[in-house]
């Protein structure tokens, strides 16, 4: 999360030009149906991934007789509160990710007490925080202090990467080995990359008007109690949304949205942030609507088979039919092994 004081001056420096109070997704949703019909569409079809598909509900909530199809990849239901969810949800694709580690031949052997090793990083964490030594961007070599909650917040951009969840074994066996740079350079590559995509802005005034003060101390102990994340995040997020402005959420957005539409719901299996479950239960809401996992998916799979799959969708108007059996063609890549990067390390010095 950013820093309060790094916020504040960010703040400062978009009041110049815009009023912040004003990015929510109800006013994103009726300023999408200006743009509609100022295009002379009738109906048009939707599609949304990850807070996009907040965005999508919204604007089939306000704007539903306009909906032709909607497309839904990486699902974030109404009633979904932003971070808190997140404590369980990376919880249980790290538990998928061992047990699959454990299940892998191959990993089995070159990392046999995985879940030990892991769960042995965080109780270290939770005793004293690891100070990383990091070299990036040219810079001279900095002192970073990680934290258990630092430790697992950052886990869930990392596991959005198939590459990196490839890696996931090797860098929590050299962090239990005391060697945390394979983890930390990985983190702050993730997290550079998605700083870069992410108006951190917008996503602000979205979350300090829509999540943050709707949540609830009753809801904090019951999503976050036993998780390693804890409640870590959840109070960054409070802290952080004293400092930005709060404009009007509707009282609708965190509503259910039930509708005939076609629908499409396409999750990956090993999601941290919004896994199957959600789309399932989120499916019941619409008569029309399919729900498309990928076993080996993580949060907004891409390939050429999504993508044909809900091009598909689109074109026939429906999913009744639709034959997503490519999906099982789309696989995590293999667990790396202290050989392969023995290796490529050797080549690399070659070159």
């Amino acid at each position: 999360l950013i820093p309060v004081e790094k916020l504040r001056a960010c703040r400062t420096e978009l009041e110049k030009k815009a009023d912040l109070t004003q990015y929510t997704t109800a006013i994103w949703a009726d300023d999408l149906d200006e743009v509609r019909q100022a295009l002379g569409y009738d109906k048009i079809n939707v599609f949304g991934g990850s807070y996009g598909t907040r965005a999508a509900l919204v604007y089939l909530r306000r704007h539903g007789d306009h909906v032709r199809t909607l497309s839904l990849e990486g699902v974030v239901p109404p009633d979904y509160r932003l971070p808190v969810s997140f404590s369980r949800t990376i919880q249980d694709s790290v538990n998928k990710l061992l047990d699959r580690c454990a299940a892998d031949e191959t990993c089995k052997k070159e990392y046999p007490d995985l879940r030990k090793e892991f769960e042995t990083v965080v109780q270290r964490l939770e005793k004293e925080p690891a100070k990383v030594q990091l070299k990036t961007g040219g810079g001279p070599l900095q002192t970073v202090t990680l934290t258990r909650g630092g430790f697992i917040a950052n886990l869930r951009p990392m596991l959005y990467v198939p590459e990196v969840v490839s890696q996931f074994p090797y860098f929590i066996h050299h962090a239990y080995e005391g060697d945390w740079a394979p983890y930390a350079y990985l983190a702050i590559a993730i997290r550079d990359a998605i700083d870069k995509s992410i108006d951190r802005g917008m996503a602000f005034s979205v979350v300090c008007t829509e999540d943050v003060p709707s949540i609830t101390e009753a809801m904090v102990r019951r999503d976050t109690a036993g998780t390693w994340l804890g409640d870590y995040q959840v109070r960054m997020f409070q802290k952080a949304c004293e400092a930005w402005p709060r404009g009007k959420s509707g009282n609708d957005v965190h509503a259910d949205v039930r509708s005939a539409v076609p629908a499409l719901l396409v999750s990956g299996a090993f999601d941290p942030a919004t896994p199957p479950q959600i789309s399932v239960k989120e499916a019941k809401d619409f008569s029309n609507g399919r729900v498309v996992i990928v076993k080996d998916g993580t949060h907004g799979t891409g390939s050429p088979c999504i993508d044909g799959l809900l091009s598909d969708f689109v074109s026939q108007g429906s999913a009744k039919g639709l034959d997503a059996s490519c999906t099982d063609q789309i696989h995590l890549p293999p667990f790396l092994t202290e050989a392969q990067v023995g290796k490529a390390m050797q080549k690399a010095k070659a070159q």
